[in-house]
């Protein structure tokens, strides 16, 4: 994977269902300053080049992995039988490697549109290079596994390889073991303060700039003080921070930086509601947001964009939406709508904790995983 697994939830989650079956694995991944994680049982993390997390668009570091990569696993060919890449990003490695190992199988675990992603991010000409290079190497790809069914439905018209639907849902057996208890939203207050939750990776496009006009409004049109939690770090935060300072709203905001996830869950407990801004770009549209399973487990009251395949679960908890694009008028009408109905709130939580207990849960999702490693490993 060309990331970090001590950040990557959906790794962590399929390297322990398959570390509790006895599976023997080492994670090839990057070294973001997270240092390395060695907490399963018959698995080991090798970090192949360091970098920091804002490098991790580099053309030329992700090249470098891939080189480093395919000798690691040329020099211990003999040992593998399985190469589990995550992404696009991690693909040209293995199915390169195949090519040498031939009894070696490869799965191709696409967490988004990566081709359409880089497009929208950086540039169409990388994205018809990323495309180009998907199809190239999906040639020797022996399983395909995807994230939404939007996605699979996409990708398994451009890849000839078995396809299967693992969701990105919770793994709430291991959220116990690691904290305990999982951390459950505390319920409506009565005053005119507000803190709202916005956690994850922070990136352009996902609303950020909106929130500088909303708190005014909310202030001037409503008399609530809010405070935004912005928990999380990425790639546009020093950005956001200087647009606070300039209007002078830093009192509005509060920066936790880079958390895990454990904390991520505590933090966001912590506030009134939470948002998730994601503007309607195809990828956002065709997956389903690990945002939105984080909302839903700890039963916060949340508001949510229009987005197309997120609208059933959104619909079945009667969560807040607005819709794309969204204004600072609309966002803030959104959170007085919310807050000024404890009611419509106790549903919302209530709703959302009951799918992920009875439904979107890693447990039915981890059973499919097994499955397909019982039907792809050499016999």
């Amino acid at each position: 994977m060309y990331g970090s697994l001590s950040i990557d939830a959906r790794v962590l989650r399929e390297v322990k269902s398959l570390s509790d079956q006895g599976y023997c694995m080492t994670v090839l991944d990057t070294e973001l300053g997270f240092g390395r994680w060695t907490s399963f049982k018959g698995v080991k993390n090798h970090p192949i080049i360091r970098m920091n997390p804002h490098q991790r668009t580099s053309i030329r570091l992700m090249i470098k992995f891939w080189f480093k990569s395919l000798r690691y696993m040329l020099k211990r060919s003999k040992h593998i039988e399985v190469v589990h890449t995550h992404d696009l990003s991690a693909l040209p490695p293995a199915a390169i490697f195949a090519q040498f190992n031939r009894r070696a199988r490869v799965i191709y675990d696409s967490h988004e549109l990566f081709p359409e992603a880089a497009g929208e991010k950086i540039s169409i000409l990388l994205q018809v290079i990323f495309l180009g290079i998907e199809l190239v190497f999906s040639r020797f790809v022996d399983q395909l596994i995807t994230v939404s069914p939007s996605i699979l439905k996409i990708l398994s018209k451009r890849i000839n390889a078995p396809s299967s639907l693992i969701m990105n849902y919770p793994d709430l057996e291991r959220i116990k073991d690691v904290q305990g208890e999982i951390p459950l939203w505390k319920g409506p207050r009565n005053d005119n303060n507000v803190r709202i939750a916005y956690s994850g990776i922070v990136m352009e496009n996902r609303g950020y700039e909106k929130l500088l006009d909303a708190v005014e409004i909310l202030r001037e049109k409503y008399g609530y003080n809010s405070e935004i939690w912005i928990i999380g770090d990425g790639p546009f935060l020093e950005e956001l921070k200087k647009l606070v300072q300039e209007r002078d709203l830093g009192r509005y905001f509060k920066f936790t930086g880079r958390v895990n996830f454990e904390e991520l869950l505590t933090l966001t407990s912590e506030c009134d509601l939470a948002i998730a801004l994601y503007d309607s770009a195809k990828n956002n549209d065709a997956g389903l947001s690990n945002k939105l399973f984080e909302y839903m487990l700890i039963g916060i009251p949340f508001i949510f964009t229009n987005l197309i395949q997120s609208m059933p679960i959104l619909e079945q908890v009667d969560s807040v939406i607005v819709a794309n694009p969204v204004s600072a008028g609309d966002l803030a009408d959104a959170i007085f709508s919310l807050i000024k109905d404890p009611l419509k709130m106790i549903q919302i939580s209530q709703k959302s904790k009951r799918m992920i207990a009875t439904r979107l849960n890693w447990k039915r999702e981890s059973e499919k995983l097994l499955r397909i490693y019982e039907e792809i490993l050499p016999k």
